[in-house]
Parts: structure tokens; C-alpha cells; sequence
């Protein structure tokens, strides 16, 4: 059995190299050159991942041919395992666990290790158990039975302590592939996962009945056995055995298509009912749901309390429990959207506020008003006034407005738009629209740091010839001040700034002066700059971020102030804005240094991600 398994294992591994040496160089199979097979074995992770397995296949035979030979070698024994280990735990490497980045890489990897090695425990042991357990019911001494009760036994700790693993690293597993409850039914990869773990649930039923039913019979003395029931045992513990291992076949079969699946956190969750559930609700039915939550506690207990004694009362006791459970559920249900689970896959980014602005002021602006509030030109016409879209972003799910935008909303003035914009483009209005919610919601941000905080958007940009960065480059490692400037007019602050640059950056805080105009924009056009920190103009950048500044609250969404600043801390937040309403002291280097302190004293906020954080 183990030189047809390693025959199988070490097959499949050759042609799994030769079909992503296939999807990697683009060729179809028999165009493949030494080269190209070559190239893919040394200088790919994969093919790195390929050798080392190769390698620790034709070990491992070599250590099975000399066990084979050695018969009782303890030593050898010993290699073959860990040489098997190994095998078996280069997988990993191989899976979705290796795409991760830093620490989330090195938790997902170990978890996977401990995955592969506890299933492997566990499935690879079912075979030699039923075998054991056939063997001793065809042979009757007592030898026999006493060698497979302790088999028996041993399996059933190992038992306990592989799905104990299983059960802990699926968890981990499902919390960097799956990431939330409503992926599991509305992704391909959820599904197949859902699958996974009711052949899961299955192995543990005939694993339980093992261990709590037949099991007690075959290890109970043959004093006290009644006649035959400790064969009877054997013959049951063996064919669930096999039941055992044929569904761990089906799961690993179930393994090899989601080793092939996009992870679900990587692609959209399309959701197949009418219906889902809301915690928003609970705030609403309040009153309702603490009756619900309290019947069914109050049932719970009288169940306990009578389980021994009165089978009528706990059967009433749990119908009260069912009903308040089920009413509590329907308080909690709200209607849904096959993309009320959608994730934006537009990055929420200075281009994209740009094109979502451009956008939103062809197709909207004339029911939805300049900035969204439902008092466009054509709103008095309307039979029912358009809906104020700011508060709708933040009370609605990404998902619901998107379909609702997509499609329209019957009975009301609301059209589609499916033909007139793309998704994308729809995305990019969302995210012009959660500019303008947030900047609203945050309206008392001024030029002290306090506690409100909106999201940066990100942007690339370039000073003089160096590389291009991005601001979500900065995270994590200094907090940034972004200022934007009329050439003509604000040159004093840039000078000012340029010559603090070295004494903020060893702070930490990086500098980025973009200016608002191209006329005049050269940073050879403005003297004494003894810094680089002038940005190239984009128009992209000064227009959405004239969104984000309050002095701009009443003008056309398009235009740049000339001066406004933003202070980013080291997550990527926007933590105070100045304008030249509030004084020229905000760009003056101790106030800005005392900012800088006040933030790094704070608890750190959740990083925000980078660029690579999106699905496909």
C-alpha cells in the first residue's frame, strides 16, 4: 500500500509540474523545451517547491526498500516517518498559504503544515486499523483480540487528537480563504468547502459511534463481555473504518479542487437568497428581540433542568426554544441582493474619485444634485424626490447600491444604469460618493488631531526623477503631510517646509507638496527649495482631494482649492486638515512636530491595506 501510494504520489507530482510549466510559459504540452522545463524547476517557487519533492519521494522509497529489508529497524522506521512528513507538509508550499505576505504568511503556512499532518494521521491509519480489526475477527485467540482492542485504543487517541487539530487550523485556514459566513454559500469556493465539512461532519458521526458505542464493547474484559459482543464489536468498528476512510477519499478529492479554486476572499460572493440577516435590525426591534433572546434562554434551561425526569416537558421546552429562535431569526432577516455581499474591486484611490466625479455629474448630478443630496434640477418634477445618496453609502451595503444603481428600483423614478455604465464605472461613483459621505461625516475635522478619521485615498506621484511611489507606500512607516499649493501664491510654505524636511522626516513624517495648477508648477520655477518635495502636478489628485477639503464644501466638485494640507498618520487616516482659514501656524514646524506627537501616543488603528487588498 505505501509503494502504490508514493507511486501515485510521485506521478501526480510530475504531471502537476508539467501542467503549470504549461500554464507559465504559455505552450501547449509537447511544445515544451528542456529549457523551459528547466527554467521552471529553478527559478519559479513552484518549481523549487517541485524539486524538493521529487527529492523527498525517491528518499522516501529508498527508505522503505531498506525498511522492506530491515525489517524491525526501529531507526529506519524512524527516517521513513519523518522522511514522510516532510512529503506530506511540502504541500502547503504549494497551496494558497503561500501567496500571503509577513506575518499572515507564516500563520497560514504553519496552520497548513499542522492541516495536512493531522488529516494525514487520521486517513492514513483507517486502512492498517480495519485490517487489524479484520484480522483479529477472522483469527479468534485471544492474542489477536488483545492486539486489536489496543489498536483500538491507540487509534482513538490519535483520533481525539488529529480532529481536534483539524478542527482548530480548518478554522485559521477558513479565516484567510473564506473570511465570512455569507462566502460559504454565495462562492464556488465556499460551497466546495461547505461540502468539505459535511463529509467532515460524516467521519465524525461514524468516528463517534466508534469511539463511544463500539469501542467501550471490544475493550471491556472477556469476563464480563456478553457472548459475541466483543466480535460483533469488531465487525462494526471495522466496516465504519472503511466508511471512515472512504469519505476522507471524497474529501481529499474535495481538497484538490479547492487547491485550484480562487480563495473566496479573492473573488465575490454572489448571494442566492431573498433574504439575509442583519444586526442593524436588532436596534430597530430592540424591545422584540430581547423577549425572543430571553424565552428561548429561559426554555433552554427548563430543558436542562428536567432532561432526566419529564420527556414531555423538555419536548415542550425545546418547541418554545425552536419558536422563539425562528421568530428571533425573522426579526433579524432583511431584504437582499444577489451583490449585497459584492466588495468594491475598485481600489479607493484619487483616479478613481476623479472618474467617479466626471461620471456621477453626467449621469446623476441633474436628479441627485451636485453633491448627492437629492436636489438636482430635475428633482422637483420627480413624483418621488430623489434619494439623498451620502446617507445611503453609509447605511447601505457597497453591494446593495451598486445593484440598486445596476438595475434600478421598480415603483420608483430610480432607472437603470446597467447599459450606460460599466460596473467599474459604477464602482468609481461609489467611491466618489464615500469621499463625499465621509468628508461629511467628518465635517468638524479641523487642524487638530482629535479623534474622527477618514480614510486617505491613495495616489502615485513622482518628485523630480526619482521612482514612482504611492501614499499607501508610506504606511506603517512614517505618517505623511500633503500639501497643495498655487505656485503663484503659496511658495513661502513650501520653502518653509523644504527647509524643515530633514527635522520632520526624522520624526517621521514625509512631506508631499503637490501643486494645483500647471502654470508655473516647475519646481525650477520656485527658488530656495533646499528639499525635494514638490510632487508633479495631477489633476486627478488635486480634484479629489478638493472633495476632502472643507473650504471647498461649496464649490464644484472639480476644482482644486489652492491651498489646503492633510496630516496622515502611519495607518493611512486622515487626522486633521488646515485651510488658510485656520492661520499659517499649522505649517510651522513645532505645531506640526506636537501633532505628530499627539498621534504616535494614540492606540494604533487597524493598518489600513495596500494595493494588492481586492478581489478579482
Amino acid at each position: 500500500m505505501l509503494a502504490a501510494a508514493l507511486a501515485a504520489a510521485f506521478l501526480s507530482s510530475v504531471l502537476w509540474f508539467l501542467a503549470q510549466a504549461q500554464v507559465m510559459s504559455g505552450m501547449p504540452l509537447e511544445a515544451l523545451s528542456q529549457d523551459t522545463l528547466r527554467g521552471a524547476l529553478v527559478d519559479t517557487g513552484f518549481g523549487r517547491v517541485s524539486f524538493v519533492r521529487f527529492g523527498l519521494a525517491i528518499a522516501l522509497a529508498i527508505a522503505l526498500a531498506l525498511l522492506r529489508q530491515a525489517k524491525r529497524s526501529s531507526a529506519m522506521t524512524i527516517a521513513a516517518g519523518v522522511i514522510a512528513l516532510g512529503l506530506l507538509s511540502s504541500i502547503a508550499w504549494t497551496g494558497h498559504a503561500n501567496g500571503d505576505q509577513g506575518q499572515s504568511r507564516m500563520i497560514h503556512l504553519s496552520s497548513d503544515v499542522m492541516h495536512l499532518l493531522a488529516a494525514g494521521a487520521w486517513l492514513g491509519a483507517l486502512p492498517a486499523l480495519a485490517f487489524i480489526l479484520f484480522n483479529a475477527r477472522r483469527d479468534t485467540s485471544g492474542r489477536a483480540l488483545e492486539f486489536a482492542a489496543l489498536a483500538t485504543r491507540r487509534f482513538s487517541i490519535l483520533g481525539i487528537a488529529a480532529v481536534s487539530t483539524l478542527a482548530l487550523t480548518g478554522i485559521v485556514n477558513a479565516w484567510y480563504t473564506v473570511g465570512s459566513l455569507p462566502a460559504l454559500l454565495g462562492t464556488n469556493y465556499g460551497r466546495l468547502l461547505s461540502l468539505k465539512l459535511l463529509l467532515f461532519g460524516a467521519m465524525l458521526a461514524l468516528a463517534a459511534i466508534n469511539r463511544f458505542r463500539y469501542t467501550p464493547q471490544l475493550l471491556q474484559p472477556a469476563s464480563r463481555a456478553r457472548e459475541g459482543s466483543r466480535g460483533g464489536a469488531l465487525a462494526r468498528l471495522g466496516v465504519n473504518a472503511l466508511g471512515e476512510f472512504a469519505l476522507g477519499i471524497a474529501v481529499v478529492c474535495i481538497v484538490g479542487a479547492l487547491g485550484a479554486a480562487t480563495p473566496a476572499t479573492h473573488g465575490q460572493t454572489l448571494w442566492p437568497f431573498q433574504y439575509t440577516f442583519s444586526l442593524e435590525a436588532v436596534r430597530e426591534n430592540s424591545l422584540s428581540t430581547t423577549v425572543c433572546l430571553a424565552v428561548f434562554a429561559a426554555s433552554i434551561i427548563l430543558a436542562a433542568s428536567v432532561l432526566r425526569h419529564r420527556r414531555l416537558a423538555v419536548a415542550c421546552a425545546a418547541g418554545v426554544a425552536i419558536v422563539a429562535l425562528c421568530v428571533q431569526l425573522s426579526l433579524l432577516a432583511v431584504p437582499a441582493n444577489p451583490t449585497t455581499y459584492y466588495r468594491s474591486p475598485v481600489h479607493y484611490s484619487a483616479e478613481s474619485i476623479a472618474f467617479g466625479a466626471q461620471l456621477y455629474a453626467e449621469q446623476c448630478s441633474v436628479c441627485h444634485g451636485p453633491r448627492g443630496h437629492g436636489d438636482g434640477p430635475a428633482a422637483a418634477e420627480l413624483a418621488e424626490h430623489p434619494a439623498n445618496l451620502t446617507e445611503h453609502v453609509l447605511h447601505h451595503r457597497q453591494g446593495d447600491v451598486l445593484w440598486w444603481i445596476k438595475h434600478g428600483i421598480p415603483d420608483t423614478p430610480m432607472p437603470a444604469f446597467d447599459g450606460r455604465m460599466s460596473e467599474r464605472q459604477i464602482w468609481d461613483v461609489l467611491n466618489w460618493l464615500r469621499a463625499q459621505a465621509e468628508t461629511e461625516d467628518a465635517k468638524d475635522m479641523g487642524s487638530t488631531v482629535q479623534s474622527g478619521a477618514i480614510e486617505a485615498p491613495n495616489f502615485t506621484f513622482q518628485i523630480d526623477h526619482d521612482r514612482q511611489e504611492s501614499l499607501a507606500d508610506q504606511r506603517g512607516n512614517s505618517g505623511v503631510l500633503l500639501v497643495l499649493f498655487d505656485p503663484a501664491e503659496s511658495p513661502d510654505w513650501v520653502r518653509a517646509l523644504s527647509k524643515s524636511q530633514r527635522e520632520l522626516r526624522q520624526a517621521g513624517l514625509r512631506v508631499i507638496a503637490i501643486p494645483t495648477r500647471a502654470e508655473g508648477a516647475s519646481a525650477a520655477r520656485l527658488q530656495d527649495i533646499e528639499a525635494p518635495i514638490i510632487a508633479n502636478f495631477d489633476r486627478r489628485i488635486t480634484s479629489a482631494y478638493a472633495i476632502l477639503a472643507p473650504a471647498n464644501s461649496n464649490q464644484d466638485n472639480r476644482s482644486a482649492p489652492k491651498h489646503a494640507g492633510f496630516l496622515i498618520d502611519r495607518q493611512g487616516y486622515i487626522r486633521a486638515r488646515w485651510t488658510p482659514k485656520n492661520g499659517g501656524t499649522w505649517l510651522q514646524v513645532p505645531y506640526l512636530l506636537s501633532q505628530l506627537l499627539a498621534m504616535d501616543r494614540e492606540e494604533p488603528r487597524p493598518q489600513l491595506g495596500h494595493d494588492d487588498d481586492h478581489v478579482h
